[in-house]
């Protein structure tokens, strides 16, 4: 079997107090390290690295050719992925904005019919079983 090409979509933009500031770049780091470990690619799709906007207009509502050059990368990047990793922190219930934020910027065709895994943490009482 080949390796994939597996695309770690962190999911939270926060930094500073309190520490640890970001908890999702530790839970991804250990997962792209298992991952690795077992001979995998791994592609990490931070939001803070992408710095989109509030989605406003997705990429497939643009013309062929039409996008802004870095939502046209992110989305070769997502649909050159054979699975997905979402890394989200549980924010009132939910996954977290940046997260839902990065995914609808492209689109559920792009990742459609791939094997994906939902890693959620909290540092609360439920450690992310609601998001």
């Amino acid at each position: 079997m080949r390796p994939l090409r597996v695309a770690v979509l962190l999911g939270s933009t926060r930094d500073g107090p309190p520490r640890p500031a970001n908890l999702g770049r530790r839970v991804g780091k250990f997962l792209c390290g298992v991952l690795n470990a077992r001979g995998h690619e791994v592609d990490v799709v931070d939001p803070v690295d992408e710095a989109l906007p509030s989605l406003v207009k997705p990429y497939f509502a643009y013309a062929p050719g039409q996008a802004p050059p870095k939502l046209e990368k992110l989305n070769e990047r997502l649909l050159n992925a054979d699975a997905y990793v979402a890394v989200t922190p549980e924010y009132n219930h939910a996954p977290s904005p940046a997260l839902l934020n990065t995914i609808n910027h492209i689109g559920s065709s792009v990742m459609s019919y791939k094997p994906s895994l939902i890693c959620s943490y909290s540092a609360g009482q439920w450690g992310g079983a609601r998001a």
